[in-house]
């Protein structure tokens, strides 16, 4: 069973992070990062949504059945997340119940959260107290930023056959084809290689 602590962030933005928790896309069965609702706030900590100060009274302050709820609306977040950038990558129209469901989470999220001034300039300030989904809060911010701003234009897909994850392409000639060099690049080399030997 993989765990967020063996999962690589290559999606340059929170939101991509996220919606690469599912792992190997094309293959039959994808391979899952977040199997509990501590493996939701693993995540968060280790991508940067939360601190561990804002995690740590979140990890018991749940029933089983809230933290599993919690962990579904994520999943299920992730997914609708997944369609509508694929959709928009393919310059398709997103589905209707997908963005309805990332505006719900969205207008949640804002609801509960403010702007902040840091010494690096603005960002959202997460509501405190003990929310099941403040880490889906962090993740859903993320997506309205990239949905709404510039950098939509930059995301692109893996080139791996199987892979599936996406990243954001802030290469100077914008042709990065691989979510990694270390990964998919090194394996597509092997194919290319193994073909021209055969």
């Amino acid at each position: 069973m993989r765990s967020p602590k063996d999962l690589p962030l290559f999606g340059g933005v929170l939101c991509l992070d996220f919606v690469n928790s599912l792992d190997w896309r094309g293959r039959a069965e994808p391979e899952e990062y977040l199997h509990t609702y501590a493996d939701l706030l693993e995540w968060a900590v280790g991508a940067g949504a939360l601190t561990q100060a804002q995690a740590r009274p979140l990890h018991d302050a749940f029933t089983k059945r809230e933290a599993a709820a919690a962990l579904q609306r994520a999943i299920e977040f992730r997914e609708a997340a997944y369609r509508v950038l694929r959709a928009a990558l393919a310059r398709k129209s997103a589905p209707d119940a997908d963005l309805r469901r990332i505006n719900s989470v969205t207008a949640q999220a804002r609801g509960g959260s403010q702007i902040r001034q840091t010494r690096q300039g603005f960002s959202w300030n997460l509501p405190e107290g003990k929310n099941p989904d403040i880490p889906l809060s962090a993740v859903a911010l993320s997506l309205s930023d990239l949905l709404t701003g510039d950098d939509l234009q930059h995301v692109r897909l893996c080139g791996g056959p199987e892979c599936g994850w996406l990243f954001l392409d802030t290469s100077k000639n914008q042709k990065r084809r691989w979510c990694s060099m270390q990964g998919c690049g090194n394996r597509a080399k092997a194919r290319r290689h193994y073909s021209k030997t055969r």
